[in-house]
């Protein structure tokens, strides 16, 4: 049968890199590498979730999301970091650093005070060699305001129409607003990709994705608005300001990995 294939097309356009990271916490495992030091960790998370549906195409595309509140439990070792590491990635910092970011003139953040603290184990009153600024920690969610914009242009669709095989109502790839139909459908709930590895969540009839995802995140800069945080596809993301600033200031834990900015169009910004 001739299944639909979904390609996503990692080199056309102008790629330069060195100008855009993805940005990301360091967790499980990794923390004993950062420093030598194992920091305090979350184990659990509950979030209500604001999402603004604004897509022309269809209200089941949630666009963008922000939390409206977090709570969460703190475990671990003594050590507060800038960051608390979250296994969903939630960026949620410390005050200090809250306030050392103030002093910065990095753009595209704001600092939300929504984060609570519902247990507490990584303090304990009865040990002197416990620092105090545990006992009642500041923590704040640090939002990302910038826009990197989406990259659903890349996208080609062959072999069948742009639309969820099974209840043939949603597009698999909205050319709107980037709402990406998988691996469920919003509309039908049934799973729209085919991968014979794993039948669990493999549709019959489902789409075969080719190339996605990329090795580097594809930033548009004509879609950037030239933030140093901002978002991509969903994806948090720091400029190569940003980037130096939280390198020279020694923010903890966190880690970069290259992305690329396609300037084609616009390359008298960057040259």
């Amino acid at each position: 049968m001739a299944r639909g294939i979904i390609y996503y097309n990692h080199t056309k356009g102008r790629l330069v890199r060195d100008l855009v990271w993805t940005f990301d916490l360091v967790t499980g495992e990794l923390l004993t590498m950062v420093k030598g030091i194992v920091y305090g960790e979350v184990a659990q998370i509950k979030r209500n979730i604001k999402q603004a549906k604004t897509c022309s195409v269809s209200k089941l595309h949630d666009t963008s999301f922000k939390p409206a509140a977090i709570r969460i439990d703190l475990f671990g070792k003594n050590t507060l970091g800038d960051f608390v590491p979250l296994d969903d990635g939630l960026p949620v910092i410390s005050e200090p650093f809250a306030l050392r970011l103030r002093t910065s003139k990095l753009t595209g953040w704001r600092v939300q005070p929504i984060v609570s603290i519902g247990v507490n184990q990584s303090w304990f009153p009865k040990r002197s060699d416990i620092r105090g600024d545990l006992a009642n920690p500041k923590l704040f969610y640090l939002e990302f305001t910038g826009n990197g914009g989406q990259s659903h242009a890349r996208f080609d669709i062959a072999n069948a129409p742009n639309e969820c095989p099974s209840c043939h109502k949603e597009p698999m790839v909205c050319r709107v607003c980037g709402h990406r139909n998988w691996p469920s459908c919003v509309r039908c709930g049934k799973w729209s990709l085919f991968d014979p590895k794993d039948p669990e969540w493999s549709n019959p009839k489902g789409f075969v994705l080719k190339g996605y995802p990329p090795q580097e995140q594809i930033v548009e800069a004509k879609q950037w608005d030239g933030r140093d945080f901002f978002r991509a596809d969903g994806i948090p993301m720091v400029s190569k300001n940003a980037k130096e600033w939280l390198e020279k200031t020694h923010t903890f834990p966190i880690a970069f990995k290259p992305a690329v900015l396609n300037i084609e169009g616009v390359e008298h910004k960057f040259t």
